[in-house]
């Protein structure tokens, strides 16, 4: 989808055109990974925010990984969403090392996965289990024909 400040003018051809999962456009330039919570825009529509890029830009190395680490574990302890977007040009810039980097990341996610603590998913497949409402059974009436 490509990166616009507003949706909400176009939401009927989003809708028409069956896309279910937005990325928030906003940025965070403090270089902090936060969780958030995805929100409904309308029909079945969900928006997700980026919480963070891969590879990260500042201290991967030092702090920088340890801290999205711990942070993807308080995001399953809160049962809240952390949508990590890798960039694929800056991966190939980074060359090996920042390929090694997101490797090992998701191999350390993996192993929470199998665990049970966190639940990896498309941002499609986000939106579905979102949208997927429980079907109401029909009311009947406690009256009796005589």
């Amino acid at each position: 989808m490509p990166r616009v400040a507003t949706i909400t003018e176009h939401i009927d051809l989003v809708v028409k055109h069956g896309i279910r999962a937005l990325v928030g456009v906003g940025s965070d330039s403090s270089g902090r990974v936060q969780a958030s919570v995805p929100h409904a825009l309308h029909y079945g529509v969900w928006e997700f925010s980026a919480t963070n890029g891969l590879p990260m830009q500042t201290g991967w190395f030092s702090s920088g990984r340890r801290k999205l680490f711990q942070n993807i574990r308080r995001a399953a302890s809160e049962a809240a969403t952390i949508h990590l977007l890798i960039d694929a040009p800056a991966v190939e810039q980074g060359g090996p090392a920042a390929m090694n980097n997101i490797t090992r990341l998701i191999r350390e996610v993996g192993q929470l996965r199998e665990r049970g603590l966190v639940r990896v998913e498309t941002l499609g497949a986000a939106a579905a289990r979102l949208s997927d409402l429980p079907i109401a059974t029909p009311q009947r009436s406690i009256l009796r024909a005589a």
